[in-house]
């Protein structure tokens, strides 16, 4: 972390944290609105308290992303022990006597096979994984039978428990053209792209969703919603008329009750899955985004966005009854692209993976992604899902 260095933040290792390297005009103004209807600021989201609102510190390095490709990878790119297969399609896992010992996957038209000395870890993310486990048997033995795929271990947990975090927008709308709106058009993107690889500052040094935060809207004295903030009218084009500068306020459920499911079409690696994501089915997640969509539109109404001309352009200007935000909830829900939780942790029926992300009951196989955690995190996903492949690293040197 380039800022803090105390018991909850680090300076040495790969994955790089950094403050932002432009604030755009609208998010700063989020951040003094929400300041004005009475939420604290934070400098530190990951400190001792995470309630409040500011700017988000970022997973990048030199104003560019951190990825893990940009960092673990290319530190040893060049060692003899890594070797890439790109473009590429795992189809499935090799066992022997119920044992993990390599993967099948396609490339130019060829199936082919890699070995493992010791052994295989899974990291397909939490639609892909809990796919590929039931191509390879292990799984609900009752689904694995609809397709004739023969059971290795039956693990009714795989597939199971999917999480994720959804959100619905409060839209503001602003005669002022102060927006990201044609920036990355024309001349605009031209002098936008010279700034940045001339200076590395400037929009393109943004990480778009600068701004948000996180607040208990609940009282029960832990933040349930989290803000992301996006300078521009994004994500529901087909739904109302965007056509303008202005911004998208963002609250989203951080620990939604409401669970999921993956499931195969067929026994084919070739064939999408079948995904119910069952969101907003628990009447708790609704009355939870209901709150925070009550919270967005008090901070569009505030001094600071005011004073940049805004108006609410949805759920609309005026009163809205808990049934008419409910209503914009179900019309304008949307991922914030955070699937966990369908290979879960624990020692329960439902478990896939123990405390060591080893598959229960399956020999030198391990699974490392968003889908081993019981429930999903109250925040991005990203970090989280770095640190468990770090654990893994570390128990496979164990």
């Amino acid at each position: 972390n380039e800022t803090f260095s105390n018991a909850f933040h680090g300076v040495g290792g790969l994955l790089k944290v950094s403050e932002p390297r432009y604030r755009h005009p609208i998010s700063s103004a989020f951040v003094r609105a929400a300041q004005e209807i009475g939420l604290s600021h934070n400098s530190d989201f990951n400190g001792a308290c995470q309630a409040g609102v500011g700017f988000y510190q970022t997973t990048t390095f030199a104003a560019r992303r951190g990825s893990t490709a940009a960092t673990y990878l290319k530190a040893v790119r060049h060692s003899k022990l890594l070797a890439l297969q790109v473009e590429a399609s795992v189809e499935g896992l090799v066992l022997e006597n119920g044992a993990a010992v390599g993967i099948r996957y396609r490339h130019a038209s060829q199936v082919l096979e890699a070995r493992a000395r010791d052994e295989v870890v899974l990291c397909a993310g939490a639609l892909a994984t809990p796919k590929l486990l039931m191509l390879s048997g292990i799984g609900s033995g009752a689904e694995l039978a609809r397709f004739g795929i023969p059971v290795t271990r039956h693990l009714p947990g795989v597939g199971e428990n999917f999480q994720d975090h959804i959100t619905a927008s409060v839209y503001g709308i602003t005669d002022r053209p102060i927006s990201l709106r044609g920036q990355d058009r024309g001349l605009r993107a031209v002098a936008n792209g010279l700034q940045y690889l001339l200076t590395r500052s400037g929009l393109l040094a943004s990480n778009v969703v600068e701004t948000g935060g996180f607040v208990d809207t609940s009282g029960e004295g832990r933040p349930d919603i989290q803000f992301h903030v996006t300078p521009a009218l994004v994500g529901d084009a087909t739904r109302v008329a965007m056509d303008g500068h202005g911004v998208s306020i963002n609250p989203c459920i951080l620990r939604p009750v409401s669970r999921g499911k993956v499931s195969l079409r067929s026994r084919e690696a070739s064939n999408p899955i079948v995904f119910v994501g069952n969101n907003l089915t628990c009447q708790e997640d609704v009355d939870t985004l209901v709150r925070g969509l009550k919270l967005a539109r008090r901070i569009l109404a505030a001094p600071s966005m005011q004073a940049l001309e805004f108006r609410e352009l949805a759920p609309g200007d005026g009163d809205k009854s808990d049934i008419e935000l409910e209503q914009h909830a179900r019309s304008f829900a949307k991922t914030v692209y955070h699937p966990a939780g369908t290979c879960k942790m624990g020692r329960d029926a439902m478990a896939v993976v123990d405390n060591k992300l080893r598959v229960i009951g399956v020999p030198r196989l391990r699974v490392a992604d968003a889908s081993i955690m019981p429930t999903l995190v109250s925040g991005n996903t990203n970090a989280p899902c770095i640190m468990i492949a770090e654990r893994c690293a570390d128990f496979l040197l164990a």
